[in-house]
């Protein structure tokens, strides 16, 4: 774009122009382009082909040029081309360099292009929280050796297409698949899930070589409920907690023995106890637990929070896995980072340089001297739940026997 001097200059010339020279400016900037020289010119506003009539002009080349083609694969094409009439009849002709029988999914081989019914694998999944299967898939991506950003403008313009499909109640469909993606969601989690994906779009942008892991850990908190902090999760995870709590006070559940690794003493059977007598546990394994002797035991190491926040500073791509995380020191002097998953744990280590990170945030805020050697990265027992009170444990068990 030139500046507002070189325009100026320009100008002059644009008035009284030779009679054997025509200027054409072509500009994707309209606005800024100075009122003096639009006056001066003749606007012409070219806008993107429709797809109706990129396949009824594609349909007119294959028949000149004797080419049969699916009308799926010409829809297909016109597409991927995005309006452009160019691009269109470029993989139009790249599509029949090989055969002169165009199919859908030969054409989608070629071009690179998802399939609906991948996209419509991991609309399902995401629509069921299925954390595992998303995680498979976009490993199935990887592994084929597409390029994971292509994929993901992919997936997010198939989740748009699903949006309108579900806001208008199928009247703009783009198809069978479309429709039934849009039976599986609610609008509203549609929308936060593609503004979750538009996040991680901007992010492969800037940083190309970590595609894969923006990808993942848009999936994950898309589809994993507890690292999910907008108002309706929180609205239905407090509806959970509220109806949990009106079971006990109802005095209709039955408590057994809650296993846990610590030394506990919980009466062994209970059977059908009143309010009373469930505050009645609750007060005794409290005292239990004070009376635990924590010489030989890890300790949680103090102002984690302080330390997570500092590491999640210095490398972003971690952030949300540094606080669903726990650090304790053992007794040896050796530091554990505990994660909930070992997909997790194993993303931490993969992280460039961040065990050094964590390092140096762990000695500047708590004065110490930590070395490499001495940290260590875990998963947490199954049997466990990062910085949880033992009492969690005695509700959660409470529940579950009355679910049985």
């Amino acid at each position: 774009m030139l500046s507002t001097q070189a325009f100026n200059a320009l100008l002059k010339t644009l008035e009284e122009p030779p009679k054997h020279v025509i200027f054409i400016l072509a500009t994707t900037e309209l606005h800024k382009i100075p009122a003096t020289v639009l006056s001066r010119c003749q606007r012409f506003d070219f806008r993107r082909v429709t797809p109706t009539d990129l396949i009824e002009r594609m349909k007119v080349v294959c028949a000149g040029e004797q080419i049969e083609a699916e009308e799926e694969a010409l829809a297909l094409i016109a597409r991927l081309s995005q309006g452009a009439f160019r691009d269109a009849l470029n993989m139009l002709e790249f599509c029949s360099s090989e055969r002169k029988t165009i199919i859908y999914k030969n054409a989608s081989e070629l071009l690179g292009a998802s399939s609906a019914e991948m996209l419509y694998e991991f609309a399902k999944s995401i629509a069921q929280n299925n954390v595992a299967n998303v995680l498979d898939l976009v490993n199935e991506v990887y592994l084929s050796s597409r390029d994971i950003a292509v994929f993901w403008r992919e997936l997010i313009s198939f989740l748009r297409d699903v949006l309108v499909c579900c806001v208008t109640r199928g009247e703009k469909t783009t198809g069978d698949v479309c429709t039934n993606a849009a039976n599986l969601f609610a609008p509203s989690h549609l929308v936060k899930v593609i503004e979750e994906f538009t996040s991680a779009e901007a992010d492969m942008t800037k940083n190309p070589s970590s595609a894969k892991l923006y990808s993942e850990i848009a999936l994950i908190k898309a589809t994993e409920v507890s690292v999910k902090t907008d108002t309706e999760s929180l609205e239905k995870r407090i509806s959970d907690l509220e109806q949990l709590v009106n079971k006990l006070q109802s005095g209709t559940i039955v408590v057994n023995p809650i296993p846990h690794d610590t030394k506990i003493d919980i009466s062994t059977s209970v059977s059908t106890p009143k309010k009373e007598n469930v505050r009645e546990v609750i007060n005794e394994t409290k005292e239990n637990i004070s009376q635990i002797s924590l010489e030989t035991q890890p300790k949680v190491i103090r102002k984690w929070s302080d330390i997570s926040r500092a590491v999640s500073n210095e490398c972003p791509p971690i952030a949300n896995f540094m606080f669903r995380s726990i650090g304790k020191i053992h007794p040896d002097g050796k530091v554990v980072i505990y994660f909930d998953s070992k997909f997790v744990a194993d993303t931490f280590k993969g992280s460039s340089g961040s065990m050094e990170i964590f390092v140096k945030a762990y000695n500047r805020i708590l004065g110490e001297n930590l070395t490499l050697d001495k940290v260590f990265v875990d998963v947490i027992k199954k049997n466990e739940e990062i910085i949880r009170h033992p009492i969690d444990d005695l509700i959660e068990k409470l529940g579950k026997n009355e679910e049985n």
